[in-house]
Order: C-alpha cells, then sequence, then structure tokens
C-alpha cells in the first residue's frame, strides 16, 4: 500500500513536468525551423517606414483585428485555439501566422496539434525579433498573387504597369483580393465585385483602426 501511495505522489509530482518539457521541446524545434527564414529577414533588411496605401489596405484585409496589439507577451499564442478549431475570421490573423503559413506551406502539412502549436510558436518568435511591417513586406515579398506570380512588385507591375507606392486605393483593393483568392484573376467580373467590396469597406471603415 505504501508502494501506491509512493508511486501516486511520484506521479503527481512528476504530470506538470511532462507537458513542459514537451512545449520546451516544441519552442525550440521552431526556432531550429525558422532560423533560415529569419536569417533571410535580417538580410533582405525589408524597410520599417510608414505603411503605403496598398500596404493599409492589405493590413486592412487580412489583419484589421489584430494590427498593433500587443495585449499579450505574444499575441501568436492567443490564436492556438482558433487554429485547432479553424474558425479564423477575416482580419483576425496575425502577419507573423502567415509568414509562418508561407514558410511550412501549411495549408498541405498534417493539421495536428503538434503542428499547428509549433506553427504558433514560430510566430511567436517572430514577433519578438520582428516588427509588423518587417513581417508584411517579408511576406508581401513572397505572396501568390496568381497568374504565376510572386511578389507584390511582380503582381503591381504586371497588372497596372506601376510600382505598389503608386497604386490607387482601388487598385491596392484588387491586388489585396488576390491574396485570399489568386486564381479570381481568370474572373474578372467576380474579382471587380470583390475588390469593389473591400474598397467599400476600407472607404468606411479604415478610419476607425490605426494603420
Amino acid at each position: 500500500m505504501k508502494t501506491i501511495i509512493c508511486l501516486a505522489k511520484l506521479f503527481l509530482l512528476l504530470a506538470p513536468i511532462v507537458p513542459i518539457v514537451y512545449l520546451g521541446s516544441i519552442w525550440h524545434e521552431a526556432r531550429n525551423f525558422l532560423k533560415n527564414t529569419a536569417d533571410e529577414i535580417v538580410l533582405t533588411n525589408p524597410p520599417t517606414e510608414a505603411l503605403n496605401q496598398a500596404e493599409k489596405v492589405i493590413v486592412f484585409s487580412e489583419f484589421r483585428q489584430t494590427w498593433n496589439h500587443k495585449r499579450f507577451l505574444c499575441p501568436s499564442l492567443s490564436a492556438v485555439w482558433d487554429n485547432l478549431l479553424h474558425t479564423h475570421r477575416a482580419g483576425n490573423a496575425r502577419i507573423s501566422y502567415f509568414v509562418v503559413k508561407g514558410v511550412t506551406k501549411q495549408d498541405s502539412m498534417e493539421r495536428s496539434v503538434h503542428s499547428i502549436v509549433r506553427g504558433q510558436f514560430a510566430a511567436c518568435q517572430l514577433e519578438r525579433r520582428f516588427n509588423e511591417r518587417v513581417l508584411l513586406r517579408y511576406w508581401l515579398e513572397n505572396a501568390y498573387f496568381g497568374n504565376g506570380e510572386f511578389n507584390i512588385t511582380v503582381a503591381a507591375d504586371s497588372i497596372f504597369n506601376k510600382t505598389v507606392d503608386k497604386l490607387t486605393v482601388a487598385e491596392a483593393a484588387q491586388i489585396a483580393v488576390l491574396l485570399r483568392i489568386p486564381h479570381i484573376r481568370d474572373k474578372p467580373t467576380e474579382w471587380s465585385k470583390r475588390s469593389l467590396y473591400l474598397l467599400e469597406e476600407f472607404t468606411i471603415y479604415s478610419q476607425n483602426i490605426e494603420l
């Protein structure tokens, strides 16, 4: 009987250690996984000046609920539950998660608890090291805009024959829509409809958001 009691006490003492060790190993795994990406961000050194008009529209479209929100030591950790339940809403993602998603190609990865937690830990580490504007510009340099084109500069030149900083708000809305639905470039009517809807939303609500 004493042996059973001793074993039970030992179990109670060790039980909290197991998840801590496990989470620690995932944190370390995430750090190693992102090493090359972090180094690349440092080397490319995206500019940190204020957002241009196109970037503001994209931030509004994808990150309006989370941009400049620093309610948590690591904001991405607050999104773990949403990821597990697949309940992301428009504008409710974090730019750090999008960067990680691009690096890991998570859409084609196994949606296990381990991979989701690793992704959020990786996003957290990016947030601790880089500001949102740097991460946004790195993501846009690698994002897909349909028609076989990656990089927002390439897309802006291909579609409008302009540099990104010269895009109008309406043109920026068209670019922003492609980030979510790249294949819509092949459906001009639907592309125009979605772009106009985003433009209307941006015009009405963007003044209430710190961009």
